[in-house]
């Protein structure tokens, strides 16, 4: 897994087949939590776990694709159990 602690607010979240997913807002226990006005999630933000993280660069790249968050990620912040 990468190092979550290079992942900053307003960094581009990518799929590993290309597609951008949104912009990160925070970190939340153990969840990326993606801006609310993201492709059109009517003011919802929504959560994704630090393990699809596959590196950080100038971007977090996760290493799922869209689909797969797609149907994964969350609405509402749930801490991920160790």
């Amino acid at each position: 897994m990468a190092n979550v602690n290079d992942i900053r607010p307003q960094m581009h979240v990518i799929t590993d087949c290309g597609t951008v997913i949104g912009l990160v807002d925070g970190l939340e226990d153990g969840l990326i939590r993606l801006s609310g006005s993201d492709l059109d999630f009517r003011g919802d933000h929504h959560y994704i776990p630090v393990e699809w993280v596959d590196r950080v660069d100038a971007r977090v790249h996760l290493n799922r694709s869209w689909p797969e968050v797609e149907h994964d990620w969350v609405l509402e912040a749930v801490p991920v159990e160790a």
